[in-house]
């Protein structure tokens, strides 16, 4: 054989040996100690299990504080109304559950119905087939309210509808109180955020839908407020109603309250504010 070709002969059997022998050792080596290392190699499979398992294992996080769900932001004192709307509002905080937190940032000057002005609070409700319109007619010593309401057919009422117009007259601090809280809905904004730390979280809806409004100018026309929602009660609309439908159910009371109102002929019916008003509230209403 001439020496390239032996030399290449020599290669190819280093080259076998190195490849072959190891892998028929190994082969032995396996079928010897495979029934001796089972036992350990599963224990080294748990115990690497378990310390995942363990550093997977977060503790629980504590439950969310009252600030975390509601927190108000004001560089003065809240006037009485002010801080009656607050309690109000965090009165229906979001729940811990919930991932989401109210922010009440409070105006650096308090908002105050004007002297001379109008103020037009309306509600309405889809399924209930209600709707009311109330104007006030604000001056310095008395305020003069009309309020219109229509009722109906639902599925629980039958009777025909009825629309119904009244009137009164009453001295300024007989409602001040009430209509104090709407000087403070402008004073007040609400914000609904995701809680900081918080992941995922729940929220509620409903098929209640219904229809809120408080617009307010002084004597001079220009706007002091002007609020409203339309929709269905839920989760996240809440912080946009949550105010104004307290304020709504205040002023009502108050209304309520007053013994001297003066019913006003059907034959008079078309004196109302309501056409006025619903023109107004075209764009919002449909």
């Amino acid at each position: 054989m001439d020496r390239p070709a032996h030399r290449l002969s020599f290669l190819l059997t280093l080259l076998l040996s190195a490849v072959l022998l190891p892998l028929v050792g190994c082969g032995h080596a396996r079928e010897e100690t495979a029934d001796v290392s089972s036992d350990a190699g599963e224990a080294a499979v748990e115990e690497v299990f378990d310390e995942v398992v363990a550093e997977d294992d977060v503790p629980e996080t504590p439950p969310p504080r009252p600030e975390d769900l509601f927190r108000v932001e004001a560089t003065r004192e809240l006037r009485p109304a002010e801080a009656r709307l607050v309690d109000a509002l965090r009165a229906r905080a979001p729940s811990a559950e919930s991932g989401r937190m109210d922010v009440v940032t409070v105006a650096d000057d308090p908002v105050l119905l004007p002297a001379e002005g109008r103020l037009d609070l309306q509600w309405g409700s889809g399924h209930g087939s209600r709707l009311v319109f109330t104007r006030f007619e604000l001056g310095p010593d008395q305020i003069r309210v009309e309020q219109v309401g229509f009722q109906g057919r639902t599925m629980r009422r039958e009777d025909p509808p009825v629309a119904t117009v009244r009137r009164v007259t009453v001295p300024r601090e007989v409602l001040e109180p009430a209509l104090d809280l709407v000087g403070a809905l402008a004073s007040l904004r609400v914000e609904r955020k995701a809680r900081p730390g918080a992941w995922g979280g729940s929220s509620w809806g409903s098929t209640s839908d219904f229809y809120v409004l408080a617009r307010c100018h002084d004597g001079g026309g220009r706007p002091v407020l002007d609020q409203h929602f339309v929709g269905y009660a839920g989760g996240r609309g809440e912080a946009r109603y949550g105010g104004l439908r307290f304020v709504r159910d205040a002023v009502q009371e108050a209304l309520d309250a007053i013994p001297s109102w003066q019913d006003v002929p059907i034959a008079e019916h078309r004196t109302c504010h309501l056409t006025t008003a619903f023109a107004a509230n075209r764009e919002v209403m449909i």
